[in-house]
């Protein structure tokens, strides 16, 4: 009992965590099988955001995708940050610079940009004060983004009971995810600098200005 005590700790224990977090090989696969193009869409539209040189924090970073795969071209100063041991095991590994961090309770480092990606949602109890957190450490501005739509969110059934449960991390909530109305009024209620949202698209990005001196 002791050592899954201390796995938990460290942010390696399996207990209430989908299979889809127990390995970076195996999250990367399913990520791709559930979220196609979207995944890739939510990645361009932080780069995008991102001016070259800059720093970032990137929290709940996953298995850093958006560094391995855009920012990493840009000489970008970057820490990655999540909750899930594996991922930052396997970051390290690759030389990336990580750490182990729970956005409900850590000091977020600070950066020109703080940077969120698709994982907003499951803080729907937390949203104002882990904005307000990510704020305080962005030197230039925060950036969200976030699907707005959700295949475990429409389907009912024994499919949409899989996909949520392919979509728990053991952090936060995983049944709030935003619709294109919710993200607008939660943009708008605390005061985005900037909102993108395409008709018919599948991704909504919010832009906060830092307040970190």
């Amino acid at each position: 009992m002791a050592l899954f005590g201390f796995r938990a700790e460290v942010g390696l224990g399996l207990m209430g965590r989908s299979p889809i977090y127990w390995t970076a090989v195996g999250y990367d696969l399913i990520m791709r099988i559930i979220w196609g193009k979207r995944h890739r869409h939510i990645l361009e539209r932080a780069n995008q955001l991102i001016p070259a040189g800059a720093s970032v924090s990137e929290v709940c970073c996953g298995t850093g995708i958006l560094y391995r795969n855009y920012l990493c071209e840009k000489e970008i100063t970057y820490l990655g940050m999540d909750i899930n041991g594996h991922f930052i095991t396997a970051l390290r590994q690759l030389g990336i610079n990580s750490k182990l961090h729970d956005l409900r309770k850590d000091e977020i480092d600070p950066a020109d940009y703080v940077v969120i990606c698709g994982s907003f949602y499951h803080f729907a109890d937390e949203r104002e004060d882990v904005l307000r957190r990510m704020c305080a450490a962005a030197r230039k501005a925060v950036i969200i983004c976030e699907p707005v739509k959700n295949y475990s969110h429409t389907l009912i059934g024994p499919i949409g009971k899989l996909a949520n449960r392919l979509t728990n991390p053991r952090s936060g909530s995983c049944q709030d995810w935003f619709t294109s109305e919710s993200f607008r009024e939660f943009a708008d209620k605390l005061g985005a600098s900037e909102l993108a949202m395409v008709p018919g698209d599948a991704v909504a990005t919010a832009v906060f200005k830092g307040t970190r001196p």
